[in-house]
């Protein structure tokens, strides 16, 4: 049986058994509830992590997983990065990690280019 979850004030998720609530829990708020963090790392590139609601760990083993960070770049032809966590704590200090690359990555990119002398 699919279950729902809501954040507690500690982050903590919490089983909300009123699908009615749960969902204006989930997306009150214009869906902020659910936005652990969100960085621009550039205009072209956002790393966003969320609470997602339910456990995704569907098959029954392992940890439940909550929370997801994903990469949106412009230039990434549709694909996108993606890892799931049991916690918040986990969730957020591995958005800071991914941020910490992609902005290192953008700088090799940059650097390339011009140590190329391309555009």
């Amino acid at each position: 049986m699919l279950k729902f979850y809501i954040l507690d004030e500690n982050h903590q998720p919490v089983e909300e058994p009123d699908f009615q609530r749960w969902s204006r829990w989930m997306y009150g708020w214009n869906g902020k509830n659910s936005i652990v963090k969100q960085t621009e790392v550039s205009p072209e590139v956002l790393v966003s992590t969320i609470f997602l609601g339910m456990d995704q760990a569907f098959i029954g083993y392992g940890p439940p997983i909550f929370f997801e960070t994903m990469v949106f770049a412009d230039d990434d032809n549709g694909n996108r990065d993606q890892w799931r966590y049991s916690t918040w704590d986990d969730a957020l200090a591995n958005h800071e990690g991914i941020v910490r690359k992609m902005k290192a990555k953008l700088k090799e990119k940059t650097n390339g280019r011009q140590d190329n002398g391309q555009p």
